[in-house]
């Protein structure tokens, strides 16, 4: 797979992320998908899905957790199958409507034309505390 391809592969992704298209974001990855949010125990929605039918998943508890207020993609750094992204979240937690604000970075590896793991960095204590009650 050439790089140009990997990397319109995961602008799509993306774009259908921003809008909440889960059907059209589905559709991009991999049956054996490998999705890895950090944070657990402290983030409701964090953990490694594995599986096509399993990733929908961390969409729902995400959905049921996070009122997200912003959520941009900065920068796409890609070389042959592997996609870094860059951007920037804003949201608050739904249960404590206390607010967070992170940097993140998104290593997507594609195969045969579909996305086989997504692994997110971010700043985990500070969504982490949003989910905490003073």
């Amino acid at each position: 797979m050439k790089t140009d391809e990997s990397l319109k592969i995961v602008k799509k992704f993306c774009e259908n992320f921003i809008k909440g298209n889960r059907t059209a974001m589905m559709q991009e990855m991999a049956d054996d998908v490998q999705w890895i949010y950090p944070g657990e125990p402290d983030i409701y929605y964090a953990g490694t899905f594995t599986g096509k039918a399993a990733v929908p998943e961390f969409f729902k508890r995400l959905a049921s957790s996070v009122e997200t207020l912003e959520f941009s993609t900065k920068d796409f750094i890609a070389q042959d199958t592997r996609v870094a992204v860059t951007g920037f979240i804003r949201g608050y937690s739904i249960s404590t409507e206390n607010e967070f604000e992170s940097e993140w970075t998104m290593i997507f590896e594609l195969k045969d034309q579909k996305i086989k793991r997504c692994q997110t960095y971010l700043d985990t204590a500070k969504i982490a505390a949003a989910f905490w009650v003073a």
